[in-house]
């Protein structure tokens, strides 16, 4: 490589650089404000390089000619103005694939072979702007409060629970509950027209109920291959229409939306063991059960967020938000959520 520090060779690339920057004036208009101060100080350092370089070959009598290892200092010399010039080309290559795009064109177009700007998108174009969240003061405090609920109750609980009860025992617990939630998800399947899904989930319900003894097993899916779908009454107001609203994050519930959480009193709504005289008190126990058991198989989440995570609220605000999104844009188009995937335990 050391071709590439010979005197002749940098000289001429140097002095070509000082000659172009001279040409392109004090403000080419295909080159950024900071772009053309870099390009301007490197021409001049390179300028400087060559008369420092002129002076001490030229004059033996110079003080740089006495300075001791002239010869180093002078491929020293060569090398910075190589890598001046090097520099020079890159911000050259940067400015010629930034001028692509004609001046007035709004970010986030395509360039059409005619020269029109087509726009791009949502899918194809960055962040959006930030979300308005007129509820975030609330939204902190109950953020707050739930993270305290899970410090002081639900996580000791839950690994108390995970510690005396084999995993595979807990996937079966989850597994009933999922069973006995049939009504909601069916009734949704119907609102949303998705008849073929809805047969499935009765389909589930009578045989997970017989053969798979209360729902404690899946035979349904392992032997028949029917799979549940999750679905719910925010993602049935979503395919009519209907706007998500603010974000909002409910006490012991978690992150949701004003939709979503009117979604949720409907499912509940759903559910005839809610209309049995003294039965209020069995279903409140078993959300309790079904709670402790689903935060047992996530322990670690909360800590894996605190570890990676600068701004808690945010990251769990932007993962839902982005989790339903996505459920939302397939129930428009006439498809489900992905399935759910199926547990492992007794009998699998």
């Amino acid at each position: 490589m050391d071709f590439l520090y010979s005197g002749d060779l940098v000289h001429a690339l140097s002095s070509e650089a000082v000659a172009l920057y001279r040409h392109l004036g004090p403000a080419p208009h295909h080159l950024g404000g900071l772009l053309h101060q870099v390009f301007g100080l490197c021409c001049n350092a390179l300028g400087l390089g060559n008369e420092l370089l002129a002076r001490g070959d030229h004059h033996r009598r110079h003080p740089l000619r006495r300075l001791v290892g002239w010869g180093q200092k002078t491929t020293v010399i060569r090398k910075l103005q190589l890598a001046g010039v090097l520099l020079i080309a890159a911000s050259g290559l940067t400015a010629c694939a930034s001028g692509q795009n004609p001046v007035g064109e709004p970010h986030g177009a395509v360039v059409a072979p005619d020269g029109s700007a087509a726009k791009q998108s949502p899918a194809e174009e960055g962040p959006s702007e930030e979300r308005a969240d007129p509820l975030e003061p609330f939204n902190q405090a109950m953020l707050t409060f739930n993270r305290k609920a899970d410090d002081w109750v639900l996580h000791p609980v839950a690994a108390k629970w995970a510690y005396v009860m084999p995993q595979p025992a807990r996937a079966s617990v989850g597994r009933f509950f999922k069973n006995v939630g049939v009504i909601p998800r069916f009734a949704n399947d119907l609102f949303q027209r998705q008849f073929a899904q809805g047969g499935t989930e009765v389909a589930r319900f009578g045989i997970n109920s017989t053969v798979g003894v209360a729902g404690l097993f899946d035979p349904a899916d392992k032997w028949f291959g029917l799979k549940q779908e999750d679905n719910d009454f925010g993602l049935t107001l979503a395919k009519y229409g209907v706007g998500e609203g603010p974000y909002i994050v409910l006490p012991l519930l978690g992150p949701s939306t004003v939709r979503d959480a009117l979604g949720r009193f409907a499912d509940g709504a759903m559910n005839p063991v809610n209309y049995v005289s003294g039965a209020l008190p069995y279903e409140a126990a078993a959300t309790a059960v079904a709670a402790v058991n689903a935060r047992s198989d996530n322990l670690g989440t909360f800590d894996d967020v605190d570890r990676y995570s600068i701004d808690l609220y945010g990251a769990v605000q932007d993962a839902y938000l982005q989790q339903r999104k996505q459920k939302e844009n397939k129930v428009r188009a006439g498809l489900l959520p992905t399935p759910a995937s199926s547990d492992a335990g007794f009998g699998e």
